[in-house]
C-alpha cells in the first residue's frame, strides 16, 4: 500500500527557521474490506450498529428509510470502521489508523473499491465519534507546513469500543475479510515492460458472474480450512488470516478468454524448496502435485494432434539435450507470447541454449513442434494461460466435492498428504475432459 509520505504537497519544503521538517511517521490506513468472521464479531458489530441506528432516530428522525442498497452500505460500513479498528487494538496499534473525509476522493467509484467509500462515510464516523455513542475517536487531518507531508484524519477505538472488545472476548481469528471484494480482474495490454496493465472497469455478464461464483465457492472452501504457516523470523507455527487465504484471478490484455491465472494466497509467496515445510493442511504435513509440460500439451490438444512421446522441452539436436532443457522450455514460451519473431535470445538463456543464433534455435523448435509451429509468434500464450486457469478452477472445485483442500499455484497445487492419491486422480481427469490428452502429474513431497 502507498504510504502517505510518499505524496510530496507545495508546502512540504517550507522551513521553520532553521529547523529541519518534523518527520511523521507513514499512516496505517484503514481497511475498508475488514468484516465480521464469527458469531462473536457479528454479534459485536450487531450491537453497534442497533445502537448507532437508535441514536440517528432519537437525534434527528429520518424522512424515509433509506434504500435497501443505501442500507446494506450503511451496515458494511459500521462493520469495517468496527473490525478494523478492533483488529488495530488487538495487534496494539495505537497510532490510528488514516482515513479520507475528502468528497473528491470519495466520489471516486471502481469495482474494485469498497463501496463504503463514498461520500455518507463521514456521516457514520461522526454518528460513531458522537459524545452519546463514543465508539470511535477521530483526529481530523490538518496542513502541517513544517513537517514532511500533510496529516490525514486519523480514528482510534472509541472507550465504549474497547470495552465492548474486551467483554466479548474478541480475538483475530474473529476477524475477517470481506467475500464482496472484487476478485475477477480485468486489466489492460501493456504499453511496455515497465507497465503494470492498468485494471479495466467492465460490466458484469453471465460469464463474468459465473467466473465469480465459482472463486467465491473456492475461496468460502479455503478461508474454513484449518491451514498453518511455520513463520521463520518469530519461529512460530499460526493460522493464516482471512486476507491471506484471498485468491482473485487476473484476466489480462482486455479478455475474459487471457490470463485468469489464481493470485493472492500467502503461500504462492513463499519460495518453492521451503513450501513443503512451513505448511500444514488439516493438521497434516502437505504435498505438492504439477502439471508436466502443460502449456505444449494444451496447445497439441487444442491442435488435435498426439503431443511428442518424450519431454517437449528436450529437442534433438544436440549431444546432451537434457543440457539446454530449460532453455528450450523458455525460448518455447517467448514464441508463444510474442506477436513478432524474435531478433534474439530470450532474457538470461543465453548459457541455457546452444551457441547458435536465434533463426536457427527457432527453426530446430518449429521441426521438433511442428503439429503447434503454426501458433508460435501469435501471442496464444496469454490464451493457453487462460486454459490452465479454467483447469486448475475445475481441479480445486472437484476437490471441494470431495473434501479436500487445495492451495492453488498456477499449475501446481498443494494438498495434505493423505490426498495424494486422489488429487492426482482428480488432476488426470481434468486434464484429459479439457485437452483431450493424458495429463503429466507429477508430485513433490
Amino acid at each position: 500500500m502507498t504510504s502517505a509520505s510518499q505524496t510530496k504537497a507545495p508546502w512540504d519544503d517550507i522551513n521553520a527557521g532553521d529547523a529541519a521538517p518534523i518527520k511523521l511517521e507513514d499512516d496505517r490506513f484503514f481497511e475498508p474490506w475488514r468484516a465480521p468472521r464469527t458469531p462473536k464479531a457479528k454479534a459485536l458489530v450487531a450491537d453497534v450498529t442497533r445502537q448507532v441506528e437508535s441514536y440517528e432516530r432519537h437525534r434527528k428522525p429520518r424522512d424515509r428509510q433509506r434504500k435497501q442498497r443505501d442500507q446494506l452500505v450503511f451496515e458494511a460500513t459500521i462493520a469495517a470502521i468496527v473490525c478494523d479498528l478492533a483488529h488495530a487494538f488487538l495487534t496494539k496499534h495505537e497510532g490510528g489508523l488514516a482515513v479520507s473525509r475528502s468528497n473528491r476522493e470519495l466520489g471516486v467509484r471502481s469495482r474494485y473499491r469498497s463501496p463504503i467509500l463514498g461520500k455518507k462515510f463521514p456521516e457514520v464516523l461522526d454518528l460513531l465519534r458522537a459524545p452519546e455513542m463514543a465508539f470511535i475517536k477521530q483526529s481530523l487531518g490538518h496542513r502541517n507546513p513544517i513537517a514532511n507531508r500533510n496529516q490525514k484524519t486519523l480514528i482510534t477505538p472509541g472507550p465504549r469500543l474497547r470495552s465492548r472488545i474486551i467483554e466479548s472476548g474478541l480475538e483475530l481469528a474473529d476477524i475477517g475479510w470481506s467475500m464482496d471484494e472484487e476478485t475477477i480482474v480485468l486489466k489492460a495490454a501493456k504499453e511496455d515492460h515497465w507497465d503494470p496493465g492498468e485494471w479495466i472497469e467492465y460490466e458484469d455478464t453471465p460469464t463474468t458472474n459465473l467466473l465469480r461464483s465459482r472463486l467465491r465457492q473456492i475461496n468460502e472452501w479455503i478461508d474454513q480450512a484449518d491451514i498453518l504457516v511455520t513463520d521463520e523470523r518469530s519461529l512460530t507455527i499460526s493460522d493464516l488470516g482471512e486476507q491471506e487465504r484471498r485468491l482473485r484471478r487476473v484476466f489480462t490484455q482486455g479478455s475474459f478468454e487471457k490470463g485468469g491465472r489464481l493470485f493472492g494466497g500467502r503461500w504462492q509467496a513463499i519460495r518453492k524448496q521451503d513450501r513443503l515445510g512451513k505448511l500444514e493442511i488439516d493438521g497434516q504435513n502437505v504435498v505438492e502435485l504439477d502439471y508436466g509440460q502443460m502449456t505444449p500439451r494444451i496447445l497439441y490438444g487444442m491442435a488435435g494432434a498426439e503431443a511428442p512421446g518424450t519431454d517437449a522441452y528436450l529437442v534433438p539436436g544436440t549431444t546432451d539435450p537434457a543440457r539446454y532443457r530449460d532453455g528450450f522450455k523458455k525460448l518455447l514460451n517467448s514464441l508463444l507470447f510474442t506477436e513478432k519473431p524474435l531478433e534474439r535470445k530470450p532474457k538470461d538463456t543465453e548459457s541455457l541454449l546452444p551457441k547458435e543464433n536465434i533463426k536457427t534455435l527457432v527453426e530446430r523448435l518449429r521441426e521438433f513442434h511442428q503439429p503447434i509451429a503454426n501458433y508460435f509468434e501469435t501471442g496464444i500464450g496469454h490464451h493457453l494461460q487462460y486454459r490452465e486457469s479454467e483447469i486448475m478452477v475445475e481441479v480445486l472445485l472437484r476437490l471441494q466435492a470431495k473434501e479436500v483442500v487445495g492451495l492453488p499455484i498456477h499449475d501446481a497445487v498443494i494438498v495434505p498428504a493423505s490426498a495424494e492419491k486422489i488429487t492426482r486422480e482428480v488432476m488426470e481427469e481434468v486434464f484429459l475432459a479439457r485437452t483431450g490428452l493424458r495429463g503429466i502429474v507429477t508430485t513433490t513431497s
